[in-house]
């Protein structure tokens, strides 16, 4: 469980060490921390010397056994400043707490306790604890009146802070928004980890560029963040976005009265009123801006006011209107005077729905032991429904325990793959025996040459040993215990235009006997095992730097250890991807040179499955339509390595979403393996056995093909999502990416999106790809592009593979609404002797195991 740590700083002077240093401890950055997440640690340091000075400062978080956090630093003389560095938190901690600290004036450990004048235990500032379940939210504001313009003031200097707020309450039920400056925070993304949310109103973060760096990382790491480009001006937002979307000011204006309109993606059932008419009595200011590769949320005029970006694993929210707008007061006021205005959802969860576990790293051991009793509950539940004739769904926690706790037994299972003693090759054992042929038939033919046949008796086994003594001496050498070996998997989210990307991931350690772990870090990045409060052995972490850090005393058992680790990446030319479509499919580009190029690629979106990608060495790609994979396959080729195998496993981890998150990827994107030639993490020594997988996700730009030129839209780019359903019953989950199994007869309509780049789209023709289960039923198959849709095709009882051809008439209107509709209604159970047949487990369910659609046509001028 997470919870809210709020700090408050203990009362004391400052900690004299000797005649010249002296120091005062206190909690950093925002000051509001989290239990299971990073917290920052404040020293201020004096040197009144006429001597350059080296300092030692050790954090002892509570609850973390003999874990500690240090900071080495070298004080010039005469100097006082403040330094700030990581300290993590344990989960489940609740109280008053005191964080232990230690300094010692030479930079080295020397075992020295050192108190300050009056104290019976070690120096301690304080934490008061309290239940918290998610990340904050935090608004980062000017605090110098100077960048602040005079004519935010317009209407509301506070609307950015009463916009979060107001959403928050709404997301999360929760009224609590932080006040952030920029001087609070430092260059180390761990300061912006207590934060789930952040909104920025700051037009002078730009002078703090080691913050904006730190709110990058935050970003691609998963976290929310909103821009109010009306306080922050456009340069921002290109900072934080880089090529991930294009943003263009072409000029402001000022109304009264506005008109706000929902983008049409929208959906129209969580958000039925398309329109909101706001009054102001000041006049309100929005931006002007030609955007491409951010998606829309609200419009004024037909220019976007908000909209979305994906970036990494997080998203950034664009606001370019003043933020009242978004929010009205409320009539039914009780605690707090806000409310968000009608059909605000999708901008709410813009902010507050996250892709929740997109990463490799996953939970600790003990969650093995909590799937376990989940899949025991499970079963009881299922058998109990089933009496009932219901099904039972895993439920969103349960479904997350499986997940991570899968993928983390998954990489252990990698890990032990590759460690081992060293085994002799096949060559060695076929010479061995050809050798021992060849030798016997020489020597035997030289013995019946000379009428000597009888020595064969003791020729013989003289020869086998003879033979054998090469395999003898091989076999003793492979004895040698396995050296320790260090397997790395990685996830990098690649952002287009940027040069810095995070990298974050597991590493497998295998240890042959219980040792000191040597781990050296740079660039921010930090291999971080969890903290056992058991283990007392003093350990830490020291941070020589701002961004560079080193393990002292890590003991690590024997076997194999999974630990997180955390980086960013510098990659020395930005990975890029762009593409567009001709009369077979996809056809772009891919710039994988930063990583050392790319291997075994794939092309993903929101659709269920993947397509296969030929990839040329000069980085020039296709995807063919009829290159889509089965669900879960990941190559093409007849045979696969054991290599290919893990990270097929590794992959399908990946792409397996949670429940309650968004489906992932979001946006097209190739998937693929690099090989990135540095690591930015340095674990054992040079006797250490090394290797590393990287997947990096590309999203790939979209350009609109030629006008009336052929093209085909391949079924990746062509993802569905729920329109309808009917009797109750939803077919279809988007957010998991599964069709659910039901016994009940019912009905589920669902919308294939013709992509905007393409569009306005007339069709020419369209393939339907259809794998169904429902013996012993009527299913009926319906097609349109609007509300009213037409049976294309009745199936008696269908098991397997039905391909539907739809005809231009049948798609024309897709050219206006931007979609076409596929509905399936599935009857009753018609005929028991039939269903009989498929076995008593699946009769009486009906499914869709696998759905696409191919279109054909071409991108016209108007609709």
């Amino acid at each position: 469980m997470l919870v809210l740590v709020i700090c408050s700083v203990v009362t004391t002077s400052a900690h004299a060490l000797d005649d010249e240093l002296s120091v005062r401890i206190n909690p950093g950055g925002p000051r509001k921390f989290l239990a299971g997440r990073w917290a920052m640690a404040e020293a201020t340091v004096s040197n009144p010397s006429d001597r350059q000075r080296t300092m030692l400062i050790v954090v002892s978080p509570p609850g973390t056994g003999g874990r500690q956090y240090a900071r080495q630093i070298t004080i010039p003389a005469k100097v006082m400043f403040q330094t700030q560095w990581p300290v993590k938190l344990v989960p489940g901690l609740e109280g008053n707490l005191d964080f232990q600290f230690q300094v010692y004036p030479d930079g080295n450990d020397d075992g020295i306790i050192r108190r300050r004048s009056g104290d019976t235990g070690l120096p301690t500032y304080n934490a008061i604890i309290s239940d918290a379940g998610y990340g904050l939210t935090g608004v980062i504001h000017s605090a110098d009146p100077e960048h602040i313009d005079p004519e935010q003031d317009l209407v509301n200097p506070d609307a950015p802070y009463d916009l979060l707020r107001t959403m928050t309450i709404a997301g999360r039920n929760s009224n609590m928004v932080v006040s952030i400056s920029p001087s609070d925070l430092t260059g180390q993304p761990e300061c912006l980890d207590v934060f789930d949310q952040i909104g920025i109103s700051a037009a002078d973060l730009s002078v703090h560029p080691e913050v904006l760096n730190s709110v990058r990382t935050w970003v691609q790491r998963g976290g929310h963040l909103m821009l109010f480009l009306d306080r922050t001006g456009i340069d921002l937002a290109e900072a934080l976005i880089g090529d991930a979307a294009r943003i263009t000011s072409v000029g402001e204006a000022s109304v009264n009265l506005l008109r706000l309109e929902l983008d049409p993606s929208i959906s129209h059932a969580s958000s039925p009123q398309r329109v909101v008419e706001r009054t102001f009595e000041e006049p309100v200011r929005y931006m002007r801006l030609v955007t491409t590769g951010m998606t829309p949320v609200w419009t004024v005029e037909g220019w976007t006011v908000a909209g979305k970006v994906r970036v990494g694993r997080g998203q950034i929210v664009i606001s370019c209107i003043s933020p009242q707008v978004f929010y009205e007061k409320d009539p039914n006021e009780t605690t707090y005077p806000f409310r968000m205005i009608s059909s605000s959802q999708e901008l709410v969860d813009s902010m507050f729905r996250t892709d929740v576990g997109l990463r490799i790293s996953g939970v600790d051991r003990d969650t093995l032991a909590e799937v376990q009793a989940a899949a025991e509950a499970r079963v009881e539940r299922e058998l109990a429904a089933e009496a009932r004739g219901e099904t039972v769904e895993s439920s969103g926690d349960e479904q997350k325990i499986q997940f991570s706790a899968g993928r983390w037994g998954m990489l252990e299972q990698q890990a032990a793959s590759f460690v081992g003693y060293s085994i002799p090759s096949r060559w060695t054992a076929m010479l061995i025996s050809v050798g021992f042929l060849i030798v016997l038939v020489v020597v035997g033919a030289i013995l019946i040459r000379r009428e000597a046949g009888e020595h064969l008796f003791w020729v013989l086994p003289s020869v086998a040993i003879l033979v054998a003594l090469p395999g003898i001496i091989v076999g003793l050498q492979s004895r040698n215990v396995a050296p320790r070996t260090v397997i790395r998997t990685e996830l990098l989210h690649a952002v287009p235009g940027v040069n810095e990307v995070v990298s974050d991931g597991v590493a497998a350690i295998y240890n042959p006997d219980p040792s000191d772990l040597d781990v050296a870090a740079t660039e921010g990045s930090v291999l971080l095992p969890d903290a056992n409060p058991t283990f007392q052995d003093t350990h830490r972490l020291v941070w020589t730097g701002l961004s560079t850090s080193t393990w002292q005393n890590l003991s690590q058992p024997a076997g194999i250890q999974l630990i997180p680790l955390h980086q960013v990446r510098r990659v020395a030319r930005p990975l890029t991807a762009t593409a567009t479509l001709d009369r077979d499919g996809i056809v772009g580009f891919l710039d994988a040179s930063g990583v050392g190029g790319a291997q075994e690629p794939i092309f993903a979106s929101s659709l269920p499955q993947q397509m296969s990608v030929d990839l040329t060495s000069d980085g020039q790609f296709r995807v063919a339509s009829g290159n889509l994979l089965e669900k879960g396959i990941f190559n093409t080729g007849a045979m696969v390595s054991d290599d290919q195998v893990m990270r097929s496993k590794v992959m399908r981890h990946v792409l397996t979403p949670v429940v309650e998150g968004l489906p992932f990827p979001s946006v097209p994107s190739i998937f693929y393996w690099a090989d990135p030639p540095d690591s930015l993490i340095q674990i054992g020594d040079a006797d250490t056995v090394t290797r590393q997988s990287v997947l990096v996700v590309q999203p790939v730009a979209m350009i609109p093909p030629p006008l009336e030129e052929p093209v085909t839209i391949p079924p990746i780019l062509l993802p569905y999502d729920v329109a309808s359903s009917e009797t109750g019953i939803s077919g279809y989950t988007s957010t998991t990416k599964t069709w659910n199994s039901h016994r009940n007869a019912g009905t589920t309509r669902v919308a294939f999106a013709v992509p905007a780049f393409c569009q306005p789209f007339l069709a020419d023709e369209g393939v339907i790809q259809l794998r169904i289960h429902a013996p012993a039923r009527m299913v009926k198959i319906l097609v349109g592009t609007g509300q009213d849709v037409t049976e294309v095709r009745s199936l008696q009882s269908p098991v397997g593979d039905h391909e539907i051809r739809l005809s231009a008439d049948l798609l024309k209107g897709a050219a206006e609404t931007g979609a076409v509709q596929f509905e399936v209604q599935v009857g009753d159970i018609a005929n028991t002797e039939d269903s009989s047949l498929f076995g008593t487990a699946t009769a009486d369910q009906w499914f869709v195991e696998q759905l696409s659609l191919t279109l054909r046509g071409h991108r016209t001028t108007g609709r």
